[in-house]
């Protein structure tokens, strides 16, 4: 699934794997969800939340091509709320590139407003 991800490059791990390597203390396990499908076992969505307080942070959202336009990447952040609600959280953040819409579109159905734009010029 990374390898659809600009600047993942050669990135390769299972499941278990990606489970083991969740050292950073503010990356919380129980908000990194991982979608797999249920006959294969293949990863197909996968969406991680730290803990940055007072608001935690959406750090990756993401699917499988074949599951883009589904309902997979809205039912992973339904459930990622859900289990903040549960602790008394109310908010995230989440930062996406101007020009990825279905980010914005995802953001705005689950109640999304636009923070701090910033925009990078590169001369090369």
């Amino acid at each position: 699934m990374r390898q659809d991800v600009p600047g993942t490059a050669g990135w390769a791990e299972s499941v278990e794997g990606m489970a083991a390597s969740l050292r950073d203390e503010e990356l919380d396990p129980d908000l990194y969800l991982v979608a797999v499908d249920r006959h294969t076992s293949a990863p197909e969505g996968i969406i991680r939340v730290w803990m940055c307080l007072p608001t935690p942070k959406v750090g990756f959202i993401g699917v499988v091509p074949a599951m883009r336009r589904t309902r997979l990447a809205a039912m992973m952040l339904q459930e990622v709320g859900a289990r903040l609600r549960r602790r008394g959280l109310h908010e995230v953040t989440a930062r996406t590139d101007v020009q990825n819409w279905a980010s914005h579109t995802l953001a705005a159905r689950h109640g999304g407003r636009s923070g701090a734009v910033s925009i990078e010029y590169v001369r090369g």
